[in-house]
């Protein structure tokens, strides 16, 4: 597996995990406020996903930033091996 697609796929990963990771939370969130309702401090389910979707988005753009400079690296390294085996056809 090449770097990028092992990057790629550790990304994957870490987006699972942390999706998974926010469902949890919003789930001990719900019971939280089922057990102290008087609170006032438990924020509605709605108000919950909102603030992930949030979150996820700023995560997004941040992910898509790092995509477009690894596309940037993989161009550059291309035209790196390129020119090189040109220069090694060239003396041949």
């Amino acid at each position: 597996m090449s770097s990028p697609e092992r990057m790629a796929a550790y990304e994957e990963i870490w987006r699972t995990e942390e999706s998974e990771l926010w469902s949890w939370l919003e789930n001990r969130m719900g019971m939280q406020a089922i057990a102290n309702p008087g609170s006032g401090q438990a924020k509605s389910p709605a108000e919950i996903r909102a603030q992930r979707g949030r979150y996820l988005q700023s995560q997004g753009f941040k992910a898509k930033m790092a995509e477009e400079a690894m596309n940037e690296r993989e161009v550059d390294h291309a035209i790196t091996v390129t020119e090189e085996r040109l220069a090694a056809l060239k003396a041949a």
